[in-house]
């Protein structure tokens, strides 16, 4: 069996902005702190960082739940499933509290459940938020709906994610509490961030490709946004600020009044090691403070394909 090594690398970018106008950035010695090796028939996927920067959870190579220390390279296995069959962890996030994660668990094919839950640190206080309906009818089959790919609003208090009718094959994005309760279908489309001020979503739609849509979530309006013609691979926290691939680097795109603008490039492809690794977690250093960003990238192309959480 192949095996693919993940890698998370630290190393410093300084970056200096003129007048608004996008520069390079800097780069400094990089040193690898952590690595795995992880089968090409893996299932789960995913990482991120803690609020405090201390932590990565990640899907490791026995497809289970970890949490990693990035001082003391501690590793320690959180959950191995949540039920029979349902092994297959993706996207894993902290809470902004830094208590709790959420992702999502299926048995890795459509006649399994894909469902959101939560779980303590210590693997304590599993909570199942959603609840797939299986298939209706003796030519359905699998499930009626899917949840995939949560993310915790900025206060913590509610969770979007991605739910896929299984019987017409369209996306939407929802949000419920924290515990859970009061799933509220906002629009269609797969779900990208929550905005800065957690008043609003973003969301990529497949029959518009190319277009990213912002859906307010007070008034209900959904208006596209001018200049962002790439889907984002991640959001900075703190800010409605996009980074988007542009020519091997990385475009940092600030979006205000539903328009974005470039900010600030970063030259990322000389940090993409030579070798099969294929995550990376990138140190920004500014006058004001850090900022990581954690990469995900393809072993053969180096393209990179995610920015799986920013801090």
């Amino acid at each position: 069996m192949k095996q693919a090594t993940v890698a998370i690398i630290v190393f410093t970018l300084v970056l200096s902005t003129v007048g608004g106008a996008p520069r390079a950035a800097t780069e400094h010695p990089s040193t690898i702190v952590f690595n795995f090796k992880q089968s090409q028939e893996h299932l789960g996927s995913g990482a991120s960082l803690s609020p405090d920067s201390t932590k990565i959870v990640f899907v490791g190579a026995d497809n289970a739940l970890h949490i990693v220390d990035i001082a003391s390279h501690q590793d320690r296995q959180v959950l191995r499933s949540v039920g029979p069959g349902l092994d297959v962890f993706d996207n894993p996030a902290f809470s902004p509290d830094g208590k709790r994660l959420v992702f999502s668990a299926s048995g890795g094919t459509k006649y399994y459940q894909s469902n959101i839950y939560t779980v303590r640190l210590d693997g304590t206080g599993l909570l199942q938020l959603t609840r797939a309906e299986p298939a209706q009818g003796e030519s359905k089959e699998g499930f009626s709906e899917y949840f995939y790919t949560p993310r915790y609003s900025p206060d913590g208090s509610q969770i979007l994610a991605w739910r896929y009718d299984g019987i017409l094959g369209t996306d939407s994005a929802v949000t419920m509490s924290s515990s859970g309760a009061g799933l509220r279908v906002l629009t269609s489309g797969q779900p990208l961030f929550w905005d800065n001020a957690g008043q609003a979503v973003f969301v990529a739609r497949r029959q518009q490709q190319g277009t990213i849509y912002e859906y307010d979530l007070v008034s209900g309006a959904t208006k596209p946004i001018q200049g962002l013609d790439e889907r984002p691979l991640g959001r900075l926290l703190d800010t409605n600020t996009f980074v988007v691939p542009q020519n091997g680097q990385l475009d940092l795109m600030t979006v205000e009044q539903a328009t974005a603008r470039s900010t600030q490039m970063l030259p990322l492809a000389s940090t993409i090691p030579s070798d099969e690794s294929n995550m990376t977690l990138v140190q920004v250093s500014s006058d004001q403070s850090d900022t990581y960003l954690l990469l995900r990238y393809e072993n053969e192309s180096r393209e990179v394909l995610q920015i799986v959480r920013i801090r």
